[in-house]
């Protein structure tokens, strides 16, 4: 296996991205997802000069959930409200692209596809050098087939070299640990989509050539990672021996003095200030995360 530890949500606040940097600098930190329309993001991407030269990858993460879109709010009034913010949750998104008439869903295909195309054009702006185009989205919206459909018909404009598939092999949380949370709740709905839906789009990418991980840790530990359940994922897939897999993580907590970018979203600003942000950092910086990825390494080679 190929083990690849990540962050999302570079560049939402100046503080989630000093965390995200800190674990590449300090701990055991593989690459991290731009949002292009976060509140820090020209100031991120420059504060990660130093970092991007000594191997940080940096992958872009499409958002359609939260803050304003790059596009003009006239070129894409279904996807925002009234304060020019976007509007629309995961399934009040696919709900209303599924319930609308053939006019409407051409409309949100049209719209979602202009954002899609406007974030890539300023993700690449921003970049200080050339890079490979790898993408995933916050709170993975690209799963979302007609997002999915837009975002591979981009491709012949703009090359995508890896599109993130979220498949997790399903595993009990360790007896010892009480870290996810939630894990025999709402996480297990979301695995259970997320994998349904990754094996929807999987055929489509490989029609179009473009490349994926072949393995994910961090949907039902859900922002909550913890040390056993990562080894309790990686002891599920070290069975299969190959491909990559990513461990998502979210070590950017917010500072309080940001807190105010989410006064009208109550949940994001839990989230964003919560202690599991603190955890999933001090776990990244942690030796035993880093022996543990190493064992997992030692014993890919042995077998390969």
């Amino acid at each position: 296996m190929k083990l690849r530890a990540h962050a999302d949500d570079f560049g939402l606040t100046r503080h989630i991205s000093e965390n995200i940097l800190a674990c590449f600098d300090h701990g055991a930190l593989d690459s991290t997802s731009l949002i292009v329309n976060g509140f820090d993001t020209k100031e991120s991407v420059e504060m990660a000069h130093e970092q991007l030269k000594k191997g940080l990858q940096l992958h872009l993460h499409l958002n359609f959930m939260e803050g304003k879109p790059v596009s003009s709010s006239k070129e894409v009034p279904l996807l925002i409200n009234s304060s020019g913010n976007f509007r629309h949750g995961f399934s009040h998104l696919w709900w209303r692209y599924l319930t609308g008439n053939q006019q409407t869903r051409l409309a949100f295909q049209h719209q979602i596809r202009h954002e899609i195309r406007a974030q890539i054009l300023l993700f690449k702006q921003l970049l200080p050098a050339p890079t490979e185009l790898i993408i995933d989205s916050h709170q993975h919206y690209h799963l979302i087939p007609f997002i999915g459909d837009e975002l591979i018909r981009l491709h012949d404009d703009f090359p995508i070299r890896a599109i993130r598939l979220p498949r997790e092999p399903f595993f009990l949380r360790p007896a010892s640990s009480v870290s996810c949370g939630v894990h025999m709740g709402i996480n297990m709905i979301k695995h259970s989509l997320l994998n349904h839906l990754s094996r929807k789009l999987l055929p489509k990418l490989e029609r179009a050539g473009i490349s994926h991980n072949q393995h994910f840790l961090g949907v039902l530990c859900t922002g909550n990672m913890s040390l056993k359940a990562i080894q309790h994922g990686l002891d599920k897939l070290s069975k299969t021996h190959n491909g990559e897999v990513e461990i998502l993580f979210h070590p950017g907590g917010a500072a309080q003095t940001e807190l105010s970018y989410w006064e009208d979203r109550p949940d994001l600003k839990r989230y964003y200030s919560s202690q599991n942000r603190t955890k999933e950092k001090s776990l990244l910086m942690s030796t035993p995360f880093r022996e543990l990825l190493q064992t997992y390494r030692s014993s890919s080679e042995r077998s390969a």
